[in-house]
């Protein structure tokens, strides 16, 4: 699977570390809105390809995109690329409201791909509770 990460903070490093067990993983092409944290990620763990320009990522050719930006821009990001066929894992929180979840959904169904929220809280009370 190649992989397209968005985001250079803490949490993409956990998920590298974590994604570099998986066999067929293959850290493709990164963005960011800083080419020098792209680089930086790109000497760290070795990607493809490093993108300050979203379109130009998405065309890199990723099969599947990790989405690690602020909340407030996932939506954008994710229905882009849903809209190009390539499925997604968007960190926490998924989006800020139902209406956004809502277009997210219909752009993963309509495309046929996937759409997944990063974190299952299945240890916490409040999972437990529910």
């Amino acid at each position: 699977m190649k992989f397209g990460i968005i985001g250079s903070n803490f949490i993409v490093d956990e998920f590298l570390e974590n994604a570099f067990k998986i066999d067929d993983f293959e850290f493709f092409s990164m963005y960011s809105r800083s080419m020098e944290k792209a680089l930086m990620f790109k000497e760290k763990y070795g990607c493809k390809n490093c993108f300050d320009d979203m379109e130009e990522f998405l065309n890199s050719g990723i099969d599947c995109l990790y989405v690690a930006s602020p909340i407030l821009i996932h939506e954008d990001q994710v229905i882009k690329a849903l809209d190009k066929k390539i499925n997604v894992l968007c960190e926490k929180a998924l989006t800020v409201g139902y209406d956004s979840f809502l277009r997210m959904k219909n752009a993963a169904d309509r495309n046929g791909v996937l759409l997944m929220d990063a974190m299952v809280p299945v240890y916490t009370k409040s999972f437990s509770t529910i």
